[in-house]
């Protein structure tokens, strides 16, 4: 009998209510404005794009990771920082358009700014469990072994650009007691302990579990201001927060009503600025016992109660998934909003052992972006890298080659295509994909998300070259829908029925 996780229905509060109202507005007014469904605000994208344009006129001649990372200072410096009486989390990720403002946006790339695809899943364990200080010490003491220039450069570099997150969250926790002066009485005395706990994220680990989705959120907030790009994604969220949420619960110091709200608000936040931005919960842990908890329950009750469509909920089954938490995804799946998305361990884990991933290291994956699988914290997987030759486009090529034409059986035509297609595969591996790779190591090297990454501090090499322990290089599969089709009629009607020829078919294609 699988494990039961009760857990009671999410009512919103009236706060919340507030925030969810203030959404739908804010979105439906940028719809409005812009044409689709990305929810951005102009005035943070246009001082975020003249944060970055200053700190490239400023480092010109400069070595590319010190550029990237003045940037980040000046981010943090002038970032717009808005907070309302009714907000629950703090800080925007409205800045990020996935493009600067248009009378910007030649002259940033021209003095040489480039960014990373994005489609990873960050450390953001280790941020809450040891702090601010606690990963600065680790680049103080690789500093302190012997160093190449370039690796020095780059440890420098690492250093600025947390000192710089450090600063923005310092910001957010001015914001909140200036909140506290607009306000009197509890209230007051709420949002000054607000901007108390919020100074303390400079220095040390979270203290709660507001706090220490606080954290997170501020780094996926710093992470697209570095590489503003899309599928930058929480990992395994339900496992390295839980022990927060639960040690609050057990003192009493937080009800599951209350962290509803918090994880709704949060879901808000997410809304912003990204639209592709995973979360996975449920799964094995890495001895292959099932570890979804409360947290992870919880999370599927905000989605069905809020309906939003970030973040990109992911539910990991197995054989011994609580039932619990299979109704919650089910009826989060019965809204009709698209969520969650299932993924299957049984199929998911032995297909990364098979890129030499560990067994141990296998069991917790997290999903990148749509549906891609990645080891948390730990990898740099590319995961749509490249785009490999369009597969429809191979096969109308494939029909006109004499080999496909002389297939006597479909199994003769299908190796023959196969072939075709594992060569152009290759050549497009050894030529496009590798130098993909290479420019963003040259000219798009992250200095806080290499911070952010088990291996880089330790290696001092940044992520995008080669920091991480596991680099791995994925393809955006094109046409996979329509060569499943063309195979099977190819099947059908040439080979079994006989209705078609190979030649005539070949003929009609070049045709068009």
């Amino acid at each position: 009998m699988n494990k039961v996780i009760s857990f009671p229905s999410y009512i919103r509060s009236a706060r919340l209510e507030t925030l969810l109202q203030r959404y739908r507005a804010d979105s439906a007014a940028a719809r409005q404005r812009h044409g689709c469904q990305l929810y951005f605000n102009d005035d943070e994208l246009n001082v975020y794009g003249q944060a970055v344009l200053r700190a490239y006129r400023e480092t010109q001649g400069h070595h590319v990771i010190l550029r990237r990372a003045r940037a980040l200072e000046c981010f943090a410096a002038e970032a717009l920082i808005r907070l309302d009486p009714e907000d629950l989390i703090a800080g925007s990720q409205r800045f990020c358009a996935f493009r600067f403002p248009d009378h910007l946006h030649e002259q940033i790339f021209s003095l040489g700014y480039s960014h990373n695809l994005g489609h990873l899943i960050y450390d953001y364990a280790t941020l809450v469990n040891i702090g601010l200080d606690g990963l600065t010490k680790r680049i103080i003491a690789r500093q302190a072994s012997p160093l190449t220039e370039g690796e020095a450069v780059m440890l420098k570099a690492c250093e600025g650009a947390l000192a710089a997150f450090g600063i923005f969250i310092q910001r957010h926790s001015q914001a909140a007691a200036e909140v506290a002066t607009r306000l009197s009485g509890a209230e007051a005395l709420v949002w000054n302990k607000w901007a108390t706990e919020l100074a303390a994220l400079t220095h040390r680990p979270p203290a709660s579990f507001r706090g220490a989705l606080q954290l997170v959120w501020f780094a996926q907030i710093f992470l697209h201001a570095e590489n503003p790009t899309s599928a930058i994604s929480f990992g395994r969220l339900d496992q390295y927060l839980w022990p927060h949420l639960h040690a609050d619960l057990e003192s009493g110091c937080l009800d599951l009503s209350a962290a509803c709200d918090l994880m709704a608000a949060f879901y808000l936040r997410c809304c912003e600025g990204e639209e592709s931005q995973n979360l996975t919960l449920g799964g094995v842990d890495n001895v292959g016992r099932d570890a979804a908890n409360p947290l992870s329950i919880l999370l599927l009750k905000v989605m069905e109660n809020l309906r939003v469509c970030q973040p990109s909920l992911s539910v990991r089954l197995h054989p011994g998934s609580p039932d619990d938490l299979v109704r919650a995804a089910c009826a989060v799946a019965k809204t009709g909003t698209g969520q969650p998305g299932f993924i299957n361990d049984t199929a998911v884990i032995p297909g990364l052992q098979r890129l030499a991933i560990p067994l141990r290291r296998a069991r917790d994956y997290g999903i990148v972006g749509c549906y891609e699988p990645t080891t948390p914290g730990d990898s740099y997987p590319n995961t749509v890298g490249g785009i490999p030759p369009d597969l429809a486009e191979t096969m109308v090529t494939y029909l006109q080659t004499p080999e496909a034409l002389a297939a006597t059986d479909f199994s003769t035509f299908l190796s023959g295509w196969f072939a075709m297609f594992a060569n152009a595969y290759q050549v497009a591996l050894t030529t496009r994909f590798q130098g993909i790779w290479e420019a963003w190591s040259n000219n798009a090297p992250s200095p806080f998300g290499s911070v952010m990454m088990q291996g880089c501090v330790e290696k001092a090499r940044s992520l995008e070259s080669g920091g991480t322990r596991f680099n791995l290089f994925g393809v955006n599969i094109v046409g996979l829908g329509t060569i499943v089709d063309s195979l099977h009629v190819i099947k059908t009607l040439v080979f079994e029925r006989r209705e078609l020829a190979l030649p005539d078919l070949s003929s009609a294609m070049a045709a068009d």
